[in-house]
């Protein structure tokens, strides 16, 4: 009876093994850590062309994606500290999104500028 049990128990470590390698193949071909989705980095772009910031309207607008989309990306920036918010009070109080020094040295350190 344990016998049994013993060989079903390595039976099963050995299944999970196997999940565990390829799993790890799987993410062997997915994006690096550290590296940022295409339009992560085209909004960095944009915003290093914008010292003044932009509005996650005009972000989405520009770079021709989904408003929650560009929320997305900003979520991903904002807690990777490459971009900061600020409020605009001459029109309003509109939040702004500028770009930080972690943004600007990640765009210039991949090449990107």
């Amino acid at each position: 009876m344990l016998a049994e049990q013993i060989a079903t128990v390595e039976t099963e470590n050995a299944n999970l093994k196997q999940n565990v390698a390829n799993l790890n193949q799987q993410f062997a071909g997915a994006r690096p850590k550290g590296e940022l989705h295409p339009d992560a980095i085209r909004l960095l772009k944009l915003l290093f062309e914008h010292e003044k910031g932009l509005t996650v309207s005009q972000i989405a607008s520009s770079l021709g994606i989904s408003k929650g989309m560009a929320e997305y990306h900003l979520d991903v920036l904002l807690d990777a500290e490459m971009v900061g918010l600020s409020v605009r009070m001459p029109k309003g109080s509109a939040l702004a999104v500028f770009l930080e020094a972690k943004g600007r040295a990640y765009l210039v350190e991949h090449g990107h500028v």
